[in-house]
């Protein structure tokens, strides 16, 4: 597990909870995400994990890779407020990815979840009152991953 040398702010309480902020970072993150430029095809989920976690610390959020935050829920990345990025290669099944997603959200602790993916699957704008986006690698920057 990588904790990406972050030092500014943990993302547990003492209970191990997230702590709660403005679920308004959810946009600035989404931003930032469509201004990712991968480049090479053929990497590893590990190495677009990293890429993805150096991005979003460059443009100044408080992030950690692989973070257990409850039972059967391991975040690819968690962002300081309780965003959730999830990556998967290719077109996952869209079954398998929406029962991670609603057993992520059913925490009570994750204030939104954004699934960036190679190929675009459809999910709910919302998932048990959690806000849910998609970014699509392939539909918005033509690479293959």
């Amino acid at each position: 597990m990588s904790d990406l040398g972050l030092k500014s702010s943990e993302l547990t309480g003492e209970e191990g909870s997230l702590q709660p902020v403005d679920s308004t970072i959810l946009m600035p993150v989404l931003r930032a995400l469509r201004g990712l430029r991968i480049g090479i095809a053929g990497l590893d989920e590990g190495t677009i994990r990293d890429r993805v976690a150096n991005l979003l610390i460059e443009q100044g959020f408080s992030c950690r890779t692989e973070v257990v935050f409850a039972p059967r829920c391991r975040a690819d990345i968690l962002i300081e407020g309780g965003i959730v990025i999830e990556l998967k290669k290719q077109r996952p099944r869209t079954q398998d990815v929406l029962a991670q997603l609603v057993r992520y959200a059913k925490t009570g602790v994750v204030q939104g979840l954004i699934l960036v993916l190679e190929r675009s699957v459809s999910v709910p704008e919302s998932i048990e009152g959690v806000p849910c986006k998609v970014v699509s690698l392939n539909s918005q920057w033509g690479i293959a991953l």
